[in-house]
């Protein structure tokens, strides 16, 4: 009897090591393709992300002068149409430059802002197509999914990278 309670106790010891075994196998696989998956997808869009500047249309704070940074936005259409958030065009700016992913910089114009959504519509006017961020359909959009926000608000060339989850649809 006693000699069954070892073999079985030593069984499950054996049993439960090798899952955990398993397990931490599996995980490197796992994580790897996860990276995987969003470097494929910030390789893809990356392209479409711009760096905005705006010029102009100080706000005083204190007697001071406070101004915006750079901002970010997206290439939405291939002939110069871009996406941004509304922060940085709530003053007329004087001129908006874009740098486009070639390198080169354009002037942009505000075309419409969304005060609801907080988003602005800006356009460039560029001789070659743009290349185009590819948005999934809203329909394939749920809660609980991954997402990765990329931006250029710090370095013209490179991009920077937040993941986040989808915490509500319709908002």
């Amino acid at each position: 009897m006693l000699m069954t309670k070892n073999s079985l106790l030593v069984l499950g010891l054996l049993v439960f090591g090798l899952s955990a075994l398993t397990l931490t196998a599996q995980t490197p696989t796992l994580v790897g393709a996860e990276e995987a998956a969003f470097q494929a997808a910030v390789a893809q869009v990356a392209p479409s992300v711009v760096q905005i500047e705006t010029f102009g249309g100080l706000e005083r704070a204190d007697e001071e002068l406070v101004a915006d940074g750079p901002t970010t936005g997206t290439i939405v259409e291939a002939d110069g149409w871009i996406v941004s958030t509304l922060y940085s065009f709530r003053q007329q700016p004087a001129s908006i430059l874009v740098t486009l992913p070639d390198g080169s910089r354009a002037a942009a114009r505000i075309v419409a802002r969304d005060y609801s959504r907080e988003v602005a519509l800006l356009k460039v006017d560029s001789d070659d197509p743009l290349p185009v961020a590819r948005f999934a359909p809203k329909s394939d959009v749920q809660v609980g999914q991954w997402t990765v926000a990329l931006g250029k608000t710090y370095d013209k060339q490179s991009v920077s990278q937040s993941v986040g989850i989808v915490s509500a649809i319709d908002r």
